[in-house]
């Protein structure tokens, strides 16, 4: 058993427009904004979005976009879950996987701990 929740939302920018782009964002939502620790090419937007983490990602390759991050206790069995719906694994990055619905919309799967508080009052899903 495991869960899992919504918990980022993902801005993706290029990196030669990633500066403009943090800057706009921190002002559109009135919010300040501190380098990622570990992946330091997220901006973390400062505060919470009704539950959810902002953050501003630099993107190597690829268009400029938005998606969607969801935090699970078991990256395993939540990937195999969601394939099972429909989902589509493009590429595994650390411990995050990277899906697609079956529209082909981009999401990631990320790990967090079990006692993260992201995950109170998360589904709890049998596979």
């Amino acid at each position: 058993m495991h869960r899992s929740a919504i918990a980022t939302i993902c801005i993706d920018v290029p990196a030669t427009t990633a500066a403009r782009s943090s800057e706009f964002w921190k002002s559109a939502l009135g919010r300040t904004g501190r380098q990622g620790t570990i992946h330091p090419e997220f901006e973390v937007l400062d505060g919470r979005f009704n539950g959810v983490t902002g953050i501003v990602q630099r993107v190597a390759d690829g268009p400029a976009g938005v998606h969607l991050d969801v935090h699970t206790d078991d990256v395993d069995a939540e990937v195999a879950r969601l394939v099972g719906l429909g989902a589509s694994e493009i590429a595994r990055h650390g411990g995050w996987v990277v899906l697609t619905d079956p529209s082909g919309i981009a999401f990631c799967v990320v790990p967090v701990a079990g006692d993260d508080p992201v995950l109170d009052g998360a589904p709890v899903f049998d596979a």
